[in-house]
């Protein structure tokens, strides 16, 4: 059916897109992860960090960031360092929450994640 009188019949052109953003920011994580986990057990945390912020500093990367120092105290859990890095990292993990069940949700989740970390420091 035309748009108005006279005008021909629109056809709807498929058009290929890209990668949403999101998805593509989530990859290019992924694909440097081997790389960070690599300078963690290195113990070159600020590289590893430069490394993940330069692809994502914003809630992604710190995920990515809090997601690879769980992962390498869960390898060498004897190092307080990794410890403290894992708690540094889950705090950043946290969206800025908006209301007050927001920030409840947060913190409930928060201190669920320091216990965990601080359980594989233990074992």
């Amino acid at each position: 059916m035309p748009l108005f009188p006279g005008a021909g019949r629109p056809e709807i052109a498929v058009r290929p897109h890209g990668e949403y953003p999101v998805d593509a920011l989530r990859r290019r994580l992924a694909d440097a992860s081997g790389e960070v986990m690599a300078l963690i057990r290195a113990s070159r945390f600020d590289e590893a960090e430069t490394l993940v912020r330069r692809i994502g500093a914003d809630i992604y990367g710190a995920v990515a960031l809090a997601d690879a120092y769980e992962a390498a105290l869960t390898a060498a859990p004897g190092k307080p360092v990794l410890l403290a890095r894992a708690l540094q990292g889950a705090a950043c993990a946290f969206p800025s929450p908006q209301t007050a069940h927001e920030a409840r949700d947060c913190e409930k989740a928060l201190e669920a994640r320091e216990a965990r970390l601080r359980a594989l420091a233990r074992s």
